[in-house]
């Protein structure tokens, strides 16, 4: 990996994604690659990433072996670009070895990546019924399509470009979308001395080993594709896109394992029009996470709506979209299609404001840290060996406790389970949200943190309950930690309440009545169990100030009998949190129940428990919970981003299906409407412990508007009040001088 200061993407970067992707080509007559480059430099972007070769086959340059130019091409488009780019000062990325070539399959179709039952693995959405014919079938990087990969990164890195991005570069672990073709079977047998399973068993080692060695099989080719990248001596930028919330999450163990060999990774982050606020800014720290230090991270908002390349977002939603990307410490990356670049500029305005704040914000980016306070630990193997083929059954754990700091404005990172060990200690408080594989070094780690008072620790559900390598502990490697005594298998329960017992208790102030566990069954065919619950009872040292009620019934009978919540019936005699000083152990799944339901008192639940484990962060944010608060370290500055989220309403309409006698919906959905209007906030009040500082005699002011704001000092905080905030405001507080 190319490393150190000298690299030209060691700053500060503004991306302009621009991508013929349509069968005919349609516009690429009407533009030249001179029209790219002068939109990315009104917009202000310093790097341009465009196809070498596209899903189809064709090229975007003349005089390769890769495949045909495209048809109708004006002049030497790629080649063109980037002398023009280099001219103004802009770098060009290539988008090379996209695993869908169309034309490259007609030729080669042995090549390609076919599932269990022989049929080409596509990377597009084709309808389950009907006939279809493979538009992007992909190509196996275990066949020769690998060393066609390899030409096309060198035919890329010969035409001058700067970077290389593996865009599509798709190799999937899952049934469906996993390949036996014959290279695939041949090596597997070669290095395993087994035939490829083909049903799922997690209990068979070789069905395991199989799933694993799927990802050696990206990195490995990752690595020689950047082998070949940085052949030329140049420092040529290797980026992946590793799409976190895309493709099940695999590629996020992708990116993992290829630690080493990625100088950046984008983040692909085009779910962000039917995922919550602050959706983009998570899957940056995600990604910086998986990537590790000394990797750059990108994520993109698209200039148009969902999935509609011809429909442009609504400027307030794109710039806020980009805007999150920056908060959260990434670079933003703007993708744009060429019917939206030939039908409709109106993206370019909000594209440019944004990047000339980002210009203007330099200064305060270079060297920052983020402030770390709570850290949500997240794990591939656990996803992959716990969750299984349900992801959600584990994710939902997760991002359910990162919404939740988000809306407490709470300062909270997602920290890798490999990293733990060695960046634990930078926190006040640890989650380990449903993190059911922790092997005995682990554990001990975690014990230190919490016994030894260096910081808070909250687990939940299956915490503990697996080794290392995902099978069963024999019992929870985390007991003695969190103080509890196990008292049989987890309980599958869809319906629970927890019972506050103290309500005297700091977890439980404000909190004097049973509180819901599970939610409305909108599909009857899914079972959520929300409520499970592993079933426990404190040890001598520990407390119990709750516990749990089990339901009357099965399912709720009033008002939607199936559907809703049973009514509370008795003490289930197991306790519903156990706590000792510096650790709170939920025995059921409070990430995901927020996830779900979005409870107020599930939030209040956790500020609660936050507050009694870590007490108060050292940057407090009073806003509401539509504002996103992002606080950074940089030297003896704090620099804290606000971004406003109060929108105009956006449509919810959400089906209820599977039930034995079905009915058709009233109306269709779910309808996904973009934000057109962001309404202003007052008076928000940031608290910065003086402690953070090293001193009291500061200022604060905004880099954006130039606007001063009065300081106030008490009790050994700093009081700064912003009276209005729009859409985006960074105030940066500093030594006065």
């Amino acid at each position: 990996m190319n490393a150190g200061g000298d690299v030209w993407w060691n700053r500060p970067l503004r991306v302009l994604q621009f991508n013929f992707e349509d069968s005919l080509g349609l516009y690429v007559s009407r533009i030249t690659g001179r029209e790219v480059v002068e939109v990315a430099e009104k917009i202000r972007a310093n790097v341009i990433v465009v196809f070498a070769r596209d899903a189809w086959g064709y090229t975007y340059y003349r005089g390769g072996r890769v495949g045909p130019p495209r048809p109708g091409m004006k002049g030497d488009f790629l080649r063109e670009l980037v002398e023009e780019a280099h001219r103004r000062g802009i770098k060009v990325v290539a988008m090379v070895a996209h695993t869908a070539n169309k034309l490259l399959y007609m030729r080669h179709s042995d090549w390609a990546q076919v599932n269990r039952r022989g049929e080409p693995i596509l990377l597009e959405h084709a309808p389950p019924l009907g006939e279809w014919e493979p538009q992007w079938p992909q190509l196996c990087p275990n066949s020769p399509f690998l060393e066609h990969a390899i030409l096309e990164v060198r035919e890329a890195v010969e035409l001058g470009v700067d970077g290389i991005l593996f865009d599509s570069f798709r190799y999937q672990p899952d049934p469906e979308r996993a390949c036996y073709c014959r290279w695939c079977r041949q090596k597997f047998r070669e290095e395993f001395g087994h035939d490829m399973p083909v049903e799922p068993n997690w209990n068979n080692s070789v069905w395991r080993t199989l799933w694993d060695w799927r990802y050696r099989v990206v990195v490995k080719a990752l690595s020689r594709l950047a082998e070949e990248a940085r052949k030329s001596g140049r420092k040529v930028m290797v980026l992946y896109n590793s799409h976190p919330a895309g493709w099940a999450g695999r590629a996020n163990r992708v990116i993992e394992e290829a630690r080493g060999v990625l100088d950046g990774v984008f983040a692909e982050c085009s779910e962000a029009d039917y995922q919550p606020p602050g959706f983009i800014a998570e899957m940056v720290k995600l990604t910086k996470a998986m990537a590790g230090d000394g990797v750059k991270v990108f994520a993109s908002r698209n200039a148009f709506h969902q999935l509609k390349p011809t429909e442009p977002l609504p400027a307030p939603a794109l710039r806020q979209g980009l805007r999150e990307t920056i908060i959260a410490g990434g670079d933003p990356w703007v993708p744009v299609f060429s019917s939206q670049f030939v039908l409709d500029d109106s993206w370019v305005e909000a594209v440019e404001q944004v990047f000339r704040e980002h210009e203007l914000l330099e200064e305060y980016i270079v060297g920052s840290e983020p402030i770390r306070y709570a850290a949500i630990v997240v794990s591939n193997i656990v996803r992959d060996h716990y969750g299984r083929l349900n992801p959600s059954l584990y994710v939902d754990e997760t991002r359910g406790f990162y919404y939740m700091f988000q809306r407490l404005h709470i300062p909270a990172q997602y920290l890798l389970d490999k990293d733990l060990k060695k960046s634990i200690w930078s926190y006040k408080l640890v989650v380990l949200a449903d993190t059911a594989c922790i092997d005995d070094s682990t554990a001990r780690v975690v014990r230190e943190f919490g016994d030894g008072g260096r910081g808070g620790v909250v687990a939940t559900f299956m915490a503990g309950m697996m080794d290392g390598k995902c099978l069963p502990a024999g019992g929870n490697v985390l007991a003695d930690i969190l103080g509890f005594e196990l008292l049989g298998e987890p309980i599958e329960l869809e319906w629970a309440y927890l019972n506050p017992l103290d309500t005297h208790h700091p977890l439980l102030e404000g909190l004097d009545k049973p509180i819901l566990i599970g939610d409305t069954r909108r599909d009857m065919r899914q079972r959520l169990n929300l409520a499970s619950i592993v079933p426990v009872k404190p040890v001598e040292g520990s407390e119990a100030p709750a516990s749990i009620l089990v339901p009357a019934y099965k399912f709720g009978h009033e008002y939607t009998l199936g559907r809703s919540s049973p009514p509370p019936s008795h003490e289930a005699r197991v306790a519903g949190v156990v706590v000792r000083s510096k650790t709170v152990y939920y025995p059921w799944r409070l990430g995901a129940n927020y996830w779900y339901s979005g409870s107020p008192r599930l939030l209040k639940l956790l500020a609660n428990t936050v507050n009694f484990l870590a007490g108060e962060p050292p940057v407090k944010v009073e806003a509401p919970s539509t504002v996103i608060s992002e606080a950074w370290r940089q030297g003896d500055r704090v620099v804290i981003h606000l971004l406003n989220y109060t929108t105009n309403q956006r449509i919810l309409a959400a089906d209820f299906t599977g039930a034995r006698q079905p009915l058709p919906a009233y109306s269709g959905g779910p309808p996904i409407h973009p934000i057109t209007e962001i309404i202003p906030v007052h008076n928000i009040v940031l608290h910065v412990d003086v402690k953070l500082l090293g001193y009291e005699n500061v200022k604060a002011y905004s880099p954006l508007t130039k606007r001063e704001y009065p300081v106030a000092v008490d009790r050994g905080r700093v009081r700064i009040v912003v009276g209005e905030l729009e859409e985006y405001e960074v105030v940066v507080v500093e030594p006065k001088r």
